[in-house]
């Protein structure tokens, strides 16, 4: 069976019991909070991507600078 990825709102209160379960599954979010960012509005296809980007080369830094 295939994933398949879907955005929600969740309370605060939901949210928890949501990453509650999904830490006894093993589940790693993609990014931290830490790492998410606000682009405001109205967001072009060229800022999603930029920001897309930006994420990826700054996550493979990290990952370099743990393995090495």
């Amino acid at each position: 069976m295939g994933l398949k990825r879907t955005n929600v709102r969740a309370d605060e209160q939901d949210l928890a019991l949501i990453e509650e379960a999904a830490a006894r599954k093993g589940d790693e979010p993609f990014v931290t909070d830490e790492e998410t960012f606000g682009l405001g509005g109205p967001v072009t296809r060229d800022d999603v991507r930029a920001a897309v980007r930006a994420g990826y080369e700054a996550r493979e830094r990290r990952n370099e600078e743990r393995s090495g």
